[in-house]
């Protein structure tokens, strides 16, 4: 590394992290890699939170259908409380469980027509 691209240490703090370390010390190649190398993690770490994210998608639709039909035989939220102590017993928050049955419920109904569109000749 030439001496006009050389970085001073007075740039950096005395108690400095890692990378300012690299770089008082001029070394680019190492911080080069180190990049290349995070960068490689990094990217397939979201391909995997992508993966995921997908797989509890799937397992959301699931889980909510069976939720919805748990909560049909339990009778809702009535029937002396019977749906909230399923759900309790089972460590499921209610407010996540009816959003998962209604999500499902949401998914039987038919999907809106749209309005016929007419074109004036």
């Amino acid at each position: 590394m030439d001496t006009d691209t050389q970085v001073t240490t007075n740039q950096f703090p005395a108690n400095r992290p890692y990378f300012a370390t690299l770089a008082a010390q001029g070394n680019e190649d190492r911080i080069a890699h180190d990049i290349e190398s995070m960068w490689i993690a990094h990217d397939s770490m979201h391909s995997t939170v992508r993966e995921y994210r997908q797989e509890l998608r799937l397992l959301d639709v699931s889980l909510g259908e069976a939720l919805y039909y748990m909560r049909i035989l339990l009778g809702g939220s009535g029937r002396a409380g019977e749906w909230s102590e399923f759900l309790k017993e089972k460590g499921i928050r209610t407010t996540s469980a009816d959003r998962l049955a209604k999500a499902y419920e949401r998914s039987l109904e038919p999907a809106p027509v749209p309005p016929t569109v007419r074109f004036n000749r």
